[in-house]
């Protein structure tokens, strides 16, 4: 990712925004793990789509992201 391109906000928005997406019941596929959710935004890492840097800071908090993620869809 051309971390120049976007600001620090906007790359942090991005993969909020795939992490609770995956995380989140959808009418064609239920939740995925914490760990399905990583080897996703690692894909997306390494194809350049989101910032390397936030990804890794996610895996680091990986369960306290999960459950933020998970309160929010029973909210």
């Amino acid at each position: 990712m051309d971390q120049c391109t976007l600001s620090l906000e906007a790359r942090i928005v991005a993969v909020a925004d795939v992490f609770q997406a995956l995380a989140q019941k959808r009418p064609y596929r239920d939740p995925l793990s914490p760990d399905e959710i990583m080897k996703i935004l690692k894909e997306q890492v390494d194809d350049e789509k989101l910032d390397r840097d936030i990804v890794d800071s996610v895996d680091r908090q990986l369960q306290a992201c999960w459950e933020v993620a998970i309160s929010a869809q029973q909210a």
